[in-house]
């Protein structure tokens, strides 16, 4: 394919090799991922990623979840494609080559998100902080984001050996950015097209979130997969030269300098530093503004490495064939109305089919619970109770699930520190009764009940919202104040789950203490005889873990 400039970066040292006429540095997403687009397109599609970014706030605002899902999904692999439309013409079988790296990237896409997708998931659980660096935490914020940008880089390697005698990087990196965006576009439909069986309105999440959800998934994750990719994939079908590189002013430039920035192994390396980056801020349990500023501020690192990725690889390799006479006016340029029309009806269609499936598919029913159904009497469970007692000298008479449910019990597993216990409840059979009980003591310091809930929620669940307040709560048998509040943190790589968050604190001589619960949103009124506001399993096993915790020198359990 023609490349846009000559080898080095004729316009100078500064120069950018792909686009002599710009500096190597300049934050440029539209001449970055669309690096052999015509001068005169430039300014059609600034308009078009503007107007992606404005829709997606709009209608996250507007709590649209369709047009939310269909933006998300699909309008940066859209706008990509039109741009491979329009430089077809430079290369023989570009497009067909295009089209088959980014359907094997979609299909790839479907896999990964079915099996790894769950994985992220359940390690977004917003337990009580806990030691950061866990197995769980290993395999979703590096193994799973890590293997996703592998598989990204899969139908490019697989192409290579056939790429055209003519191949340069910029064909490298078309493949690789194709196949990345169509990744990105199938594994965001996968993971979210669950979310229309609820309607077409999003529920249960403050606007911030929802705007997080979208721009991340519909800006960051797109932008930062085209990028990593398109350049390793640039820097895998190069050509390199043999023999000394230019002289003059490319030779002083950094392309003659670093070479080893034009090689495949330190693209993916750069690559999975970005992608792991990202996988751990995802499960830090940071704010939503936070989480976005950072995905933002990762799109423009990405966009900057594959400048300057680019700027090397195509510096070291080897002179392009002269371009035949009107091979380069032979580009196509929709101008404005054909580069919007195109994306706007693309998306408009996307939104109708998916606005369609969330009224005609019904919601999702009712996860029956096996071990709910099989309850033991309720009070304190006919078993002898474990104790857990703090180095302050307050303690927690607890039981396992199975001294409560009599069949398919949840695990329960006990981690202990010097004043917290945490109880984490995993069931094979059925996942909507993991979770986690947690008990926590401290110092009141002069603050109520009410404000140590708050402060223990802005902490561990700093997205949730307010469910309800508990009736006439305890711990202990002493009077406090709980509240439960429901959340869905934002990931790039997980499926959306909505947890539900329920905190109780009570203080007796000035200290406190409280019991943290959280684990997934299920439809406990299908389960228990009465009306409940619950929407948490353990809490149905829980309550006579809660009745047995003591404050130091307080006498035995009634």
């Amino acid at each position: 394919m023609i490349r846009a400039a000559g080898r080095g970066g004729a316009g100078g040292a500064g120069a950018y090799s792909v686009r002599p006429e710009e500096h190597l540095l300049r934050p440029s997403i539209v001449t970055s991922l669309f690096p052999q687009l015509r001068a005169g397109s430039h300014a059609a599609y600034r308009t078009a990623l503007g107007l992606v970014v404005v829709l997606l706030v709009a209608m996250a605002t507007a709590r649209l979840e369709a047009p939310v899902i269909a933006v998300s999904a699909l309008a940066v692999p859209l706008l990509f494609l039109v741009y491979v439309y329009e430089i077809a013409p430079l290369a023989e079988g570009l497009a067909g080559r295009t089209a088959a790296t980014f359907l094997a990237g979609a299909a790839l896409g479907v896999g990964w998100a079915l099996l790894l997708g769950p994985v992220v998931a359940g390690s977004l659980l917003p337990g009580l902080a806990v030691p950061l660096v866990t197995a769980t935490f290993l395999v979703s914020a590096v193994a799973v984001p890590a293997a996703g940008q592998v598989l990204m880089l899969v139908p490019v390697a697989a192409a290579r050996p056939r790429r055209p005698q003519r191949g340069q990087a910029l064909d490298g990196f078309t493949a690789g950015a194709a196949s990345a965006l169509g990744l990105t576009m199938a594994a965001t439909l996968t993971e979210l097209a669950p979310l229309l069986r609820a309607g077409n309105f999003i529920r249960g999440s403050s606007v911030l979130a929802s705007i997080t959800l979208a721009v991340v998934r519909g800006v960051s994750l797109p932008v930062v997969a085209a990028a990593a990719t398109g350049y390793a994939g640039a820097a895998l079908w190069s050509r390199r030269a043999r023999g000394p590189v230019a002289r003059g002013p490319a030779a002083r430039g950094p392309a003659a300098g670093r070479p080893w920035l034009a090689r495949p192994v330190a693209a993916l390396a750069l690559a999975l530093v970005v992608q792991i980056a990202l996988g751990i801020a995802d499960d830090a349990g940071l704010p939503d503004g936070a989480l976005l500023a950072i995905h933002l501020a990762a799109a423009a690192a990405a966009l900057l490495v594959l400048r300057v990725g680019l700027h090397h690889v195509v510096g070291h390799e080897q002179p392009a064939a002269a371009a035949a006479p009107g091979q380069a006016a032979a580009a196509r340029q929709l101008g404005h109305r054909g580069v919007l029309a195109v994306l706007i009806g693309g998306l408009t269609a996307a939104t109708v089919v998916l606005a369609v499936l969330a009224v005609v598919v019904p919601p999702a029913p009712a996860t029956p619970c096996t071990a709910l159904r099989c309850f033991a009497p309720f009070g304190v469970p006919p078993h002898p109770p474990h104790v857990y007692t703090s180095a302050q000298g307050w303690s927690v008479q607890w039981y396992p699930a199975n001294a409560v449910l009599s069949q398919q019990a949840p695990v329960t597993s006990a981690t202990t520190y010097p004043d917290q216990l945490q109880l984490d409840f995993t069931n094979q059979a059925d996942p909507a009764e993991d979770g986690q009980l947690a008990f926590v003591g401290a110092p009141a310091r002069g603050k109520s009940a009410a404000q140590i809930v708050t402060a223990l929620q802005q902490a561990n669940a700093p997205n949730a919202v307010p469910d309800y307040v508990l009736p006439g709560p305890s711990v202990g048998y002493v009077p406090g104040h709980g509240e439960a509040y429901q959340t869905a943190p934002n990931s790039a790589d997980g499926n959306p789950v909505r947890f539900e968050v329920v905190i109780t604190c009570a203080i007796r001589n000035q200290y406190a203490i409280c019991a943290y619960a959280a684990g997934p949103q299920v439809n406990l009124n299908s389960v228990v005889t009465h009306p409940t506001e619950a929407k948490l399993a353990l809490s149905l096993w829980g309550d006579s873990d809660l009745n047995g915790v003591r404050w130091k020198g307080q006498g035995p359990p009634h």
